[in-house]
């Protein structure tokens, strides 16, 4: 694994040290991109990573189904309809999304043994790997698209993988990424104590960063949004801390890919009131000012290899 630099690898500035939920980062001041000062993930981490855990619940997969169906309509007009490869897939639920849509030729590239294998047992196509394995791959088949959801941020060194991304596809191919954006609302009211905000996540990325880096590598920016993991079906309280109303200190809940701005699992008596009828139209309300006035957790952007 590359290790830490004190220059920004999108500026070369030398990074400010700070302090972000107990882990100490580096910040960029002039294009804001932050890193950890150490990276100390095992090279075998990601492999291994979930290994024994019981598969996930009905709740968990219909959740990151529906987080699958809202980011294809974010970006619908721009992916191709075939030959596109989703690195870092996961369980493959963007897959199984794009399946169901009529894709084809499509396929992901997965490190973990765990993930791969609930995958393979979806009748998914996920080859076990990492970034690595991509030039292999495209020598195989025609490579039209890229996603890279929730996967930039785990790299030591980011730019050496968009400069493999480009160099697969060809002059009109489509890479998209999706990360957590460091300037995020949640960010701001929690002063980066937030369960978006932990050791595996080498980077953290804004749309500043973001910009600067793919247009250094020879991309251009089709689009640029902002959304949440399931953001329609959003708690109020991490509404309401998104709109910055709520700032009480979050840990995680929800998968790893949907790492959320929830404090604590719900009670059974919590879980009663979710079903109330005016609460729930209080819940898509805020939830829905929440995505139109984007203030959701990530950034969410669509390039085209010129």
């Amino acid at each position: 694994m590359k290790q830490s630099s004190e220059n920004c690898i999108v500026c070369g500035t030398v990074g400010v040290l700070q302090r972000w939920n107990d882990i100490d980062i580096l910040n960029c001041r002039s294009c804001g991109l932050a890193w950890r000062a150490s990276f100390d993930i095992p090279m075998d981490y990601y492999a291994k990573l979930n290994s024994g855990r019981p598969e996930p619940g009905e709740g968990k997969v219909v959740s990151r189904l529906r987080n699958a169906e809202d980011r294809l309509a974010s970006i619908t007009k721009f992916l191709p309809k075939d030959g596109v490869c989703d690195i870092g897939c996961g369980d493959g639920s963007f897959l199984s999304v794009l399946k169901k849509k009529g894709y084809s030729d499509c396929f992901g590239i997965e490190p973990s043994s765990y993930n791969c294998e609930i995958a393979s047992k979806n009748q998914l196509e996920v080859i076990k790997g990492d970034v690595s394995s991509l030039g292999q791959e495209a020598q195989k088949r025609k490579i039209r698209a890229i996603t890279l959801f929730h996967v930039i941020e785990h790299l030591s060194d980011p730019a050496e993988v968009l400069q493999n991304i480009k160099n697969v596809l060809r002059s009109g191919g489509v890479l998209v990424i999706e990360t957590p954006d460091s300037n995020a609302s949640i960010q701001k009211a929690t002063d980066h104590k937030n369960a978006l905000i932990y050791h595996e996540h080498l980077f953290y990325w804004n749309e500043k960063a973001l910009r600067m880096i793919l247009k250094k590598l020879g991309f251009r920016i089709l689009a640029i949004q902002h959304r949440s993991f399931d953001w329609e079906n959003a708690s109020m309280r991490a509404s309401l801390a998104r709109l910055g109303l709520f700032n009480e200190p979050f840990v995680n809940f929800g998968s790893q890919e949907g790492k959320t701005s929830e404090k604590i699992r719900p009670t059974n008596s919590e879980k009663k009131l979710y079903n109330n009828p005016f609460r729930k139209l209080m819940r898509s309300t805020l939830a829905y000012l929440v995505h139109s006035l984007g203030r959701d957790d990530y950034i969410f952007v669509v390039a085209e290899r010129t």
